[in-house]
């Protein structure tokens, strides 16, 4: 199964800032972008990170094939007001596209997609991740020069997390998520991304 990196169906963004939080000595400082939405009619802001490119397959430039595929992951969570207030449950969204010929293209999420994590201690299993977008476009010219057209179906599955669980992986040296039988082994940057958040999610009171 292929799969190609898009943004988000579901989350329309509005406001960004960073969130700097200090790793190590007082000289060595990591930053991870932290973006938020405030909702004046719900009195509900909305913070997450990514999309975070988690996977993408090696890049072939000899055979001139147009891949650009990959899979993206994003950890939302929400608070009433502008003063963070530690969440429940956290929302973790994967973000995907499966590319095939017009004759037709498998979904990535249509009958496996249930969410573990895997950490060097321990193994949290979720269950099924809930389809919350999908949608088809055709694609022009996927080999260039042959005149061979594709569709691209992007979708989005999402999962909530309660709070604990997150907590307890966001403190993990190493970090694998697995949708069905797909594996998708995080990065030093992307572990760093998600302590990161979960630090922030325990801010009560910040304003952000």
């Amino acid at each position: 199964m292929k799969l190609l990196i898009i943004l988000a169906l579901g989350f329309c963004f509005c406001s960004v800032s960073e969130a700097q939080i200090t790793t190590g000595s007082s000289k060595s400082k990591r930053k991870t972008k932290i973006e938020t939405r405030y909702s004046a009619t719900n009195n509900l802001t909305t913070a997450w990170i990514g999309p975070l490119r988690i996977w993408e397959p090696p890049q072939n430039s000899v055979s001139g094939v147009n891949n650009s595929e990959s899979v993206d992951l994003m950890v939302s969570f929400n608070y009433p007001g502008k003063l963070i207030k530690t969440p429940d449950t956290v929302t973790v969204t994967i973000l995907s596209a499966s590319q095939g010929t017009v004759r037709g293209v498998k979904s990535s999420f249509e009958h496996k997609r249930d969410l573990s994590v895997l950490t060097e201690v321990e193994t949290f299993h979720f269950g099924p991740m809930d389809l919350t977008g999908s949608n088809e476009r055709r694609l022009a010219n996927i080999l260039p020069g042959m005149g061979i057209s594709g569709i691209l179906l992007q979708e989005e599955a999402a999962k909530r997390l309660p709070f604990a669980d997150y907590h307890k992986i966001a403190q993990a040296q190493k970090i694998e998520f697995k949708v069905g039988d797909k594996k998708f082994k995080l990065k030093k940057e992307h572990i760093e991304a998600l302590k990161n958040f979960g630090a922030l999610m325990k801010e009560e009171g910040l304003e952000f």
